[in-house]
């Protein structure tokens, strides 16, 4: 057995666990003691040997009980995925493996702050995407993008903006999305790392632009601008970037969007034939923006 005690605990109860470990390393002793006396007493008063050979079980067995609660404490740290708690630890082998478990909620800690740096890449597709061993050069894939217009960072805009974020990264998870920004745009690009059919790729691309149009009259606001484009691109690891998409319907989802208003998605004619495969009610918009502008439709919310 260990004699020292691997704790769980807030701020400023070092003195509780110092009593805590008294009493792990007092069990202890106390029952070799009695072990060390029953074996000397056999030899003197064979009667009292028995008590204490019980007292001795009944303390090991305490100290088992305790230990066994702490292993439970300790996999419930880190199975609970609560990297902000801290093991507290005295000496022995205990100590060793909390100061390792510390270690890894440290770098954990690390990792978390980090990713709130970084663009944030749905697990489920980038596990699925790992599995499949990119090549260096890329691949070719079927994509659909939302382009989501973001409000001028001022103070009054700030909360409308943190919303339009939180909502964004939200349905992007759950569609499997990559998310990024360039500019004022705030983009959302489906079918990178689950590759499906264009009319899946379409439908989430759509269900994207609903949910942030709906989450913004829920808010009692006026929806973002938005345009969806669906195409060809192609995805690539840059170093330094990460995971790219450079294309062809990312260029057409910036340039549409200055065709919207709050509250609208124009969608390519790529995206419109599609969604009218679908059953969407769509309308067509009265003017292209310039001659240079492709064909663009007005998508109804």
């Amino acid at each position: 057995m260990c004699c020292s005690r691997l704790s769980i605990e807030p701020p400023g109860s070092t003195g509780l666990r110092h009593l805590h470990w008294i009493g792990r390393r007092l069990k202890l002793r106390l029952a070799l003691l009695c072990l060390g006396g029953a074996a000397v007493v056999a030899f003197v008063y064979p009667l009292l040997v028995t008590p204490a050979i019980l007292c001795a079980v009944g303390m090991l067995i305490l100290d088992w009980i305790e230990l066994t609660e702490e292993i439970r404490s300790l996999t419930t740290v880190i199975t609970d995925n609560r990297p902000e708690q801290k093991l507290e630890v005295a000496t022995g082998v205990w100590g060793e493996l909390a100061h390792a478990l510390n270690r890894l909620l440290q770098e954990q800690r690390t990792e978390q702050q980090i990713r709130t740096l970084l663009p944030a890449l749905p697990l489920a597709g980038a596990l699925r995407l790992i599995d499949r061993q990119p090549p260096t050069e890329g691949w070719v894939c079927e994509i659909g993008v939302v382009a989501v217009e973001l409000p001028a960072f001022n103070e009054h805009a700030q909360p409308t903006l943190h919303s339009l974020a939180h909502n964004a990264l939200y349905h992007a998870q759950l569609h499997d999305a990559l998310l990024t920004r360039t500019g004022s745009t705030l983009l959302i690009i489906t079918g990178v790392l689950s590759p499906n059919n264009s009319s899946q790729i379409l439908r989430s691309s759509y269900q994207i632009a609903e949910a942030l149009n709906n989450n913004a009259l829920h808010e009692e606001r006026a929806g973002p601008a938005m345009s969806l484009t669906l195409g060809t691109a192609r995805a690539l690891l840059l170093p330094g970037l990460g995971l790219s998409v450079v294309g062809e319907p990312l260029d057409e989802a910036e340039g549409i969007l200055k065709l919207s208003a709050p509250g609208q998605l124009i969608c390519s004619e790529a995206a419109y034939l599609g969604l009218r495969r679908m059953g969407t009610p769509l309308t067509r918009i009265a003017a292209p923006f310039n001659e240079n502008t492709p064909p663009a439709y007005q998508i109804k919310l």
